[in-house]
């Protein structure tokens, strides 16, 4: 019974190592398998999750609106660095904005950004919150104060990276076109508390020096958004206003449908190509979003301090004469562009003497009701 049992180990002995030999044999001639990619944890996500808060409904003409968020559809198909997903949203008002804020950061959304007049407040609260998501607003005004200074119920508040963009580089070039079109004539201006709206004013008045600026203050409330655009509107012709600078605020459309071929105009491209005003145009313009935002983006979620303020300088603007512009005009806004860029333009200052055209004030006849002809005719006769 042993010596059976011996003798079968002894066979399954010889059979394994016949075995062993010739799967060896078979691995030598196999090429080596390639290796498995084994996850590490310890680098981290992908990428980040970023939401962007467009302007709530209603805060700009609904072409503008359209143009922004089609302007940073490329953000979302090509994120930047360190971005793996990035969503817009259009809030209904500013209290969804706020409420959106605090969602997003109770999502753990890595970075959330509002855009519009209201940005500030929309991500103040959320951002102390929600320490674990970083908050930024674009664009902030010359005259927000500093994040420390804000008034909120809650004590204290989070970080909100604030971002600038220099419309008042903006508004000082348009400023000069403005003024060379008007002549001696003012300048009606349609500028709603909107994107950039305090920094743009400031620096179109800047370069208007010298020149009366009308700005209907019509406040009605029984009227809608399209019906007190065209009030406004009307207000202006009745100033006998022959130039105007319009920007994408509620009502702007409207606007446009009652000047149209009555005044000359200088406003966002989008905007006045949409309402078919091409001919009337002496300057347009546009804010390329999403260069602003693409590197501040990259930045940010990289934990790096970044760039903040964007201008001339960055090509953020990008401008056009009109049909109604003329040479001289394109080359004022263009020296203009050039020497803000170079830094060495104030653009809250008045343009330079040399740059500016004489502001030609006409002195009635003293007798309107004279026929020019008749003092040709006399200086003839005296020859």
């Amino acid at each position: 019974m042993c010596t059976r049992h011996a003798l079968t180990v002894a066979v399954s002995a010889l059979v394994g190592l016949v075995l062993a030999g010739c799967t060896s044999d078979q691995e030598a001639s196999r090429p080596p398998e390639p290796p498995v990619a084994v996850s590490d944890e310890s680098s981290g996500p992908i990428g980040a999750e970023v939401a962007i808060l467009l302007p709530s409904e209603g805060s700009l003409d609904p072409v503008a609106a359209e143009q922004l968020a089609a302007s940073l559809e490329s953000l979302s198909s090509q994120p930047p660095d360190g971005v793996s997903e990035l969503r817009l949203h259009t809030p209904d008002s500013t209290t969804f904005a706020r409420d959106l804020a605090r969602t997003f950061g109770e999502r753990g959304i890595d970075l959330v950004c509002a855009l519009g007049s209201d940005a500030l407040p929309a991500t103040q609260e959320a951002s102390k919150l929600h320490r674990a998501t970083r908050y930024c607003a674009a664009p902030v005004d010359r005259d927000d104060p500093p994040v420390g200074e804000v008034t909120l119920e809650d004590e204290g508040i989070g970080e909100v990276s604030r971002i600038e963009v220099r419309t008042e580089e903006l508004g000082h070039a348009v400023g000069v076109a403005a003024r060379r079109q008007a002549a001696d004539g003012p300048v009606g201006l349609l500028v709603d508390d909107g994107i950039g709206a305090a920094r743009f004013t400031a620096g179109l008045e800047a370069s208007l020096d010298g020149v009366e600026v009308v700005a209907p203050d019509i406040a009605d409330e029984d009227l809608d958004v399209d019906a007190l655009g065209a009030a406004r509107a009307t207000a202006l012709l009745e100033e006998d206003v022959e130039v105007l600078v319009v920007d994408g605020g509620p009502g702007a459309g409207a606007a446009l449908e009652v000047l149209a071929g009555s005044v000359t105009l200088l406003g966002p491209t989008s905007l006045l190509d949409a309402h078919g005003v091409v001919d009337d145009v002496v300057l347009s313009w546009e804010v390329r979003w999403a260069d602003v935002l693409g590197p501040t983006f990259a930045a940010l979620v990289d934990e790096d301090s970044g760039q903040r303020s964007f201008g001339f300088e960055d090509e953020v603007f990008s401008w056009r004469a009109g049909p109604a512009s003329s040479a001289a005009i394109g080359a004022a806004v263009a020296d203009a562009v050039r020497e803000i860029a170079a830094g060495t333009r104030d653009v809250l200052a008045p343009p330079p003497a040399a740059s500016l055209p004489p502001i030609m004030h006409v002195e009635p006849d003293d007798d309107p009701e004279q026929d020019p002809d008749e003092d040709d005719d006399a200086d003839a006769d005296d020859d």
